[in-house]
């Protein structure tokens, strides 16, 4: 659940490009907990999720890491920092068995040069920047409990109006950076107005259009 529904390069490109971008790359593979890359090592690339999914989180000096998404199966990372940067800018660990096309900042800049492709890393990252935007103007504006309420929209429109969703408490909290007290307290909001209901990992939007209804109206309080 935790893709934001970002758009994969797989659906994005014609098979013919994306077969040209797995050419430039390089394929490894790693055990399910196995660190991809650390903060700060070099130097920096770009990774193609082609099996299994990687957690980027970024992490603190307290030794709590920060929560940023779980990137799946034909979506991309790392571009942030090409060609910017010469370091990777977030800890990268493989969740389950998993295989990542590593593209180099020089392979990086040729592929850019392809309209198609280009276009594509274009759409990933305009629609990433978009959510951060958004994200970041709500954290200034709203209580927790209603940016949480939008988070959980996102994810039901963007896996197909789905009403259990995937979700780990921990992860919530350290996305909308929060304590899980806080976290716990906006919960309990959303069950007694009706709205949801958690379980083991998961929680299920009992009202989606209730909760669309309650977020509307608590957004312009």
């Amino acid at each position: 659940m935790t893709d934001f529904g970002t758009p994969a390069l797989t659906r994005l490109l014609p098979e013919e490009e994306m077969s040209h971008v797995s050419s430039v790359s390089v394929r490894r593979c790693y055990r399910n907990g196995e660190l991809v890359h650390d903060r700060g090592d070099g130097p920096a690339t770009m990774g193609i999720v082609v099996r299994g999914a990687v957690m980027l989180v970024r992490p603190r000096a307290s030794g709590r890491d920060i929560f940023l998404c779980r990137v799946k199966v034909g979506q991309n990372f790392g571009d942030i920092t090409l060609p910017f940067a010469e370091t990777c800018s977030h800890r990268a660990i493989a969740v389950g068995e998993t295989h990542i096309d590593h593209i180099s900042c020089e392979a990086f800049q040729r592929l850019m040069e392809r309209p198609a492709i280009a276009q594509a890393f274009y759409t990933v990252a305009a629609y990433r920047l978009g959510l951060s935007v958004r994200m970041l103007d709500d954290m200034r504006s709203l209580p927790v409990d209603v940016i949480f309420g939008k988070l959980l929209l996102d994810f039901h429109d963007s896996m197909g109006q789905s009403r259990t969703l995937e979700f780990v408490q921990d992860d919530f909290a350290s996305y909308i950076g929060v304590s899980l007290v806080t976290l716990n307290k906006t919960l309990r909001i959303l069950k007694q107005a009706g709205l949801i209901e958690t379980g083991y990992r998961q929680i299920c939007i009992v009202d989606p259009d209730g909760l669309r209804r309650w977020v509307k109206a608590r957004s312009t309080d």
